[in-house]
């Protein structure tokens, strides 16, 4: 019984070396598409001065411009403000121990006040906007021809080729 259990022991350590290597090639393999991807293509198609192509066999090469962002806490106020002046607080969703949904920061306000004054204490309220929410927002607004401020928002801009190949 013992040799059954160290057999087992080896195999299951043998799969998870397996497991840590492939997460490795993996990531090695991500790393460099992105680099062909971000980089390589889109320095290419820039050198031939176009955005797109269409190959012999079919596959068709664009050049497209992706946005990433993320809301720092130390940027939270004043991006929070601007979303608020800009009349986009819609995309803001606001809690204090339950979930509010976008845009319901005085509901979430008044709940907290009348939280805290039945407990007797200071309630906090969290405001957050999702990942996704603010990719596409901050796509809509820069594509509109709004000045979005980059470092606030840590907008970063990502001109990469995207490639579709023929069946």
């Amino acid at each position: 019984m013992s040799d059954r259990v160290g057999f087992l022991a080896r195999l299951l350590a043998d799969q998870m070396l397996r497991i840590t290597q492939l997460e490795i090639d993996l990531a090695d393999a991500k790393k460099a598409a992105r680099q062909t991807a971000e980089v390589d293509l889109p320095d290419v198609l820039r050198e031939m001065g176009i955005s797109s192509i269409a190959l012999e066999d079919g596959t068709k090469v664009d050049l497209v411009t992706d946005y990433f962002a993320s809301i720092s806490e130390a940027n939270k106020p004043a991006a929070f403000d601007w979303l608020r002046d800009h009349n986009l607080s819609g995309v803001i969703k606001t809690s204090v121990g339950a979930q509010f949904d976008r845009g319901a920061v005085d509901e979430a306000m008044e709940f907290a006040q009348a939280a805290g004054d039945l407990l007797g204490r200071d309630m906090t309220v969290d405001e957050s906007v999702h990942a996704s929410t603010l990719k596409a927002l901050v796509r809509e607004q820069i594509e509109s021809g709004v000045d979005m401020p980059f470092e606030l928002f840590g907008i970063r801009e990502v001109r990469k080729a995207k490639v579709k190949f023929s069946n």
